[in-house]
C-alpha cells in the first residue's frame, strides 16, 4: 500500500509542479502584454513629439522654405549703395580695404583669424578704412539661410 501512496504523491506533485508552471507562465505574458504596451506608448509619444516640432518648424518657416522674417534693416553705421558696408576706421585714412564676407564661409573665416589684427591695428592709427560687405554666399550656394541670419 505503500508503493500506492508513493505513487499517488508524486503524481500530486508532478500536478503541482504542473501547475505552478502554468501560473508562472501566465504571469510571464502579462508581464510581456505590459512591456509591449509600454514600448507602444512610448513609440506613440515619440513619434506625436516629432510630428510637433516638424509641425512648429512648418509653422515658421516661409513659402521659399527660408525662415519668416521682418523686413530687412541695414545694420546702423552702414553706408554705400542700398547701406549694404559696414565701415570701420576713419573716415579719412589714405587707404581704403573694401571686405566681402560670409559668416559660414571657411576662406573668409581663414581671412579674419589671420589678418584682423593687422587691420585693427592699421585702422587705430588711423592708417585704414574698412568697408565690410556681408554677403550671403553659402547660402545660395549650398541652400540654408545661417549666412543671412549670421549677417
Amino acid at each position: 500500500m505503500s508503493e500506492k501512496n508513493d505513487g499517488a504523491n508524486r503524481d500530486a506533485t508532478k500536478r503541482s509542479a504542473r501547475e505552478r508552471l502554468l501560473v508562472e507562465r501566465e504571469r510571464q505574458k502579462t508581464r510581456d502584454k505590459r512591456r509591449r504596451t509600454l514600448v507602444v506608448a512610448a513609440a506613440v509619444v515619440g513619434v506625436l513629439g516629432l510630428a510637433t516640432v516638424v509641425g512648429v518648424i512648418a509653422a515658421n518657416t516661409g513659402k521659399d522654405g527660408s525662415a519668416k522674417a521682418g523686413p530687412v534693416v541695414a545694420p546702423s553705421g552702414a553706408t554705400g549703395k542700398d547701406a549694404l558696408a559696414i565701415q570701420a576706421g576713419k573716415p579719412e585714412a589714405k587707404s581704403s580695404l573694401t571686405v566681402w564676407e560670409d559668416f559660414r564661409c571657411p576662406s573668409c573665416k581663414f581671412f579674419e583669424d589671420n589678418y584682423r589684427d593687422v587691420i585693427h591695428d592699421l585702422e587705430a592709427k588711423g592708417l585704414l578704412k574698412v568697408d565690410y560687405h556681408l554677403v550671403t554666399l553659402i547660402d545660395r550656394r549650398m541652400g540654408g539661410s545661417g549666412s543671412l541670419k549670421a549677417a
